[in-house]
């Protein structure tokens, strides 16, 4: 078992062998903030500890790197992230069973949406991250633009800017501040994005539908200001979340900052931008999570025999 003190030890020491340095110092804080405060207090033998925190470290690099969610109890914890983690490959049976029992542990205990009331391992489990429609996006872009106040008008429309028009995740969009913003002399505006420690930032344009709004709420903000809050010093994701509980939530769909960016994203692969350019913006080493809703089949005839020959698409051809 260990005292107290030595599994202590042991949590602030250990190292996965499985897991990159890089992958490991992005994941590694939260791993042990988890152990120390949830798991130790169970008192669990050394093979429990190392097996938890192993279980942890991987929920929370799936999280960041192939979901793109948040280092967030809601996000590391989620159900699809927990199948993900324990179906991965080279796996026994038996293994693959003790981590998605050991993370369906941790996530009725801090997921505060943990979906299921009791404590039977719910297979098939499809969480709420699919894109929106068009049909839904013009729902919420006029649900926004209805509200009664300029505050709420401001924010909701805002929100929608930054998940549409740029894939930001919540944690980034409260980040943002008016310098982070920046406006090129051909129009385009690009935001620098600050992900995770040890993550450097990156550079994502903005859809040009959404550009103007983003522009504005820079240039109110000021060079210092956050975009979002430009009275606050700081800002959380939590923040953003508050903002959707104080304007009142959409009631035929409701508004995600999770399916904002899967939109984004998808958006992007469905109109073909090449991968890495689309991982380079969204921060993701891949877009694996994102393929089931990359219908390829839809690519009409003519455009697929123009993408084989590498010739240019005539809808795509400059006109005089």
């Amino acid at each position: 078992m260990g005292t107290r003190d030595e599994l202590r030890d042991a949590a602030l020491h250990y190292t996965p062998r499985s897991m990159s340095a890089t992958d490991w110092a992005q994941v590694r804080d939260f791993t042990r903030t988890v152990t120390l405060d949830h798991v130790l207090p169970a008192a669990p033998d050394r093979a429990t500890l190392r097996l938890t925190m192993l279980a942890v470290a991987q929920a929370a690099n799936v999280t960041i790197n192939q979901v793109g969610g948040e280092l967030t109890y809601t996000d590391v914890f989620d159900p699809l992230v927990v199948e993900d983690v324990g179906s991965q490959t080279g796996l026994s049976e038996r293994a693959k069973g003790v981590r998605r029992s050991l993370l369906y542990r941790l996530g009725r205990e801090l997921n505060p949406n943990w979906p299921f009331d009791d404590r039977t391992t719910k297979y098939g489990y499809k969480a709420p991250d699919a894109p929106y429609t068009e049909l839904e996006q013009n729902f919420l872009t006029q649900w926004a633009q209805g509200l009664s106040t300029d505050y709420q008008r401001a924010g909701a429309t805002l929100t929608l800017a930054l998940g549409l028009g740029a894939g930001l995740r919540a944690g980034e969009m409260a980040r943002l501040r008016g310098r982070d913003v920046t406006v090129h002399a051909d129009g385009c505006v690009t935001i620098t994005a600050h992900g995770y420690r040890d993550t450097a930032p990156r550079k994502v344009p903005v859809l040009a539908e959404w550009e103007q709004i983003v522009r504005d709420a820079a240039g109110a903000a000021g060079t210092n200001g956050l975009v979002l809050w430009p009275n606050r010093a700081h800002a959380t994701t939590e923040s953003v979340a508050a903002i959707v509980s104080r304007i009142g939530k959409p009631h035929a769909v409701a508004l995600d900052t999770r399916r904002l960016r899967t939109t984004w994203i998808v958006g992007h692969m469905h109109r073909f931008v090449p991968e890495p350019v689309i991982c380079q913006a969204a921060g993701l080493t891949d877009l694996q999570h994102f393929a089931k809703w990359h219908e390829t089949a839809r690519i009409p005839a003519e455009r697929a025999r123009a993408l084989l020959r590498r010739s240019p698409y005539p809808e795509l051809r400059a006109t005089n």
